[in-house]
């Protein structure tokens, strides 16, 4: 039987976290085996590891009509939060606890527990929105009717540079939101800069950091507070959020405790400016699809701060619990090829295309391909180039073979390599469905920087 590697945990904390091997698991009827591409981590992942991830899809159990073998996919830190209100139901299947986490080569996954990942992100960056995008599209969207996105011309404070204020931060611009952001890290304000924060306040240098933002706002406050920070930050966000205002509880990443001097009710505190305090849990599916087309809409780029490899995992725990990152930590999992269909109308020498050299776990700029048609024999072509990077023939189980099977005759494949190019040949391979043998008509592009 094969077998797989996973990181498992008694969740007795990063130092509890051991690299196994277990049966490669196979999907029931419903159900899905998803190849794990690259994981996310949140601040929770300390305790309980880990829920975020983007994978391909390599095999479908019976009954199942959503996806298909090649899809590109997230999972959703609820599996069963379809839609509205989350109950206790649902909370009691998370993934990472109860339910097995997603830090393994492979997973099963019910249908109805994924999302399809946006074409235009590499594995790293999709991998980061189940929890801290979706958290953040729900802080400041959740109370608003789906479809009704805001945010233009409202204030939105956000605690800190981890990866559900940095998420916040460009869902806000992207919404025509002013947004104020706060750390302890100058370069790290530099850098929200950078991204089109429109404040930002160094809490050390400012430790009444809420009285800066009550200036800045001109005495207005935040209309919008993303609270991550708990006991030594609650007090502050009650004092610089506008009238008629909501604070989103996220985190408690200062705390759990309030201070024993420091025990103004909390009624008294809402009532002040007619305060919403609302808990943030993540978010239903059908709203982590709302924020999917935001981004996609916007061609929002996630920020992954730093990627460690499989085995570097618990490296990659220590590094998050440092609170050194900026945006999101991510491990990359299997650096496999896969597939991502292509329309033709996009791929001419006039387009821009992201070609991903992931062995240095970081997209490349942006190239423009230059095109030549070789339209003889594919296998021929094919052999020209190194046996390691483009095999001549594929196995008629892979998913390779499969997805060249299923696309439309006139749609191309744009193959994503995993390792990095020979200096003789920088290029990807681009293929079509053809009537010669397999793999059809084959098109060659070097990259070239525009």
């Amino acid at each position: 039987m094969a077998s797989i590697k996973q990181w498992t945990t008694p969740l007795k904390g990063v130092e509890s976290l051991k690299l196994t091997e277990a049966p490669k698991p196979a999907p029931g009827k419903g159900e899905v085996l998803v190849e794990i591409h690259a994981v996310s981590l949140n601040y929770r992942d300390i305790e309980v590891p880990c829920s975020d991830m983007c994978g391909v899809i390599t095999q479908v159990g019976d009954g199942v009509s959503a996806w298909k073998v090649g899809d590109r996919v997230l999972s959703t830190f609820l599996p069963d939060h379809q839609t509205g209100q989350v109950t206790e139901k649902e909370l009691s299947r998370g993934i990472g606890l109860p339910l097995d986490g997603v830090l393994a080569e492979y997973r099963v996954f019910p249908e109805h527990a994924l999302v399809k990942a946006p074409s235009y992100m590499s594995d790293e960056q999709a991998a980061t929105l189940p929890i801290a995008v979706v958290t953040a599209w729900m802080s400041i969207n959740g109370m608003r009717p789906m479809g009704q996105n805001g945010g233009h011309g409202e204030y939105i404070l956000l605690q800190g540079t981890g990866g559900v204020a940095i998420a916040g931060l460009q869902i806000g611009k992207a919404s025509g939101a002013k947004v104020i952001i706060t750390s302890s890290s100058d370069s790290k304000l530099a850098q929200a800069k950078e991204l089109g924060a429109d404040y930002t306040i160094n809490y050390r240098t400012h430790p009444n950091w809420e009285e800066e933002v009550m200036r800045l706002t001109n005495n207005h406050g935040a209309d919008i507070i993303l609270e991550v920070g708990g006991a030594q930050t609650l007090k502050k966000s009650f004092d610089s959020i506008a009238f008629g205002g909501l604070i989103n509880c996220i985190g408690y990443v200062s705390g759990k405790m309030d201070a024993p001097d420091d025990r103004t009710n909390v009624n008294l505190l809402a009532l002040r400016r007619n305060v919403t305090l609302k808990g943030i849990i993540n978010g239903p599916k059908d709203r982590f699809e709302e924020a999917v087309k935001f981004y996609e809409k916007h061609q929002i780029q996630p920020v992954v701060n730093k990627v460690f490899s499989f085995e570097e995992a618990n490296e990659a725990f220590r590094f998050l619990e440092s609170g050194n990152h900026f945006g999101k930590v991510v491990v990359r999992v299997n650096i496999t090829t896969y597939l991502t269909p292509v329309p033709p109308s996009k791929v001419n020498p006039r387009d821009t295309l992201q070609i991903y050299h992931t062995q240095q776990f970081l997209p490349s700029t942006e190239y423009r391909p230059d095109f030549q048609q070789m339209s003889h024999k594919p296998a021929d072509h094919t052999r020209r180039k190194p046996p390691s990077l483009f095999p001549a023939k594929e196995e008629p189980t892979s998913p390779f073979y499969t997805m060249l099977q299923s696309a439309p005759p006139d749609y191309l494949l744009q193959r994503e390599e995993p390792h990095e190019y020979p200096s003789s040949r920088s290029s990807p391979t681009y293929r079509t469905r053809g009537q010669q043998e397999d793999y059809g008509v084959i098109l060659y592009g070097v990259a070239q920087k525009m």
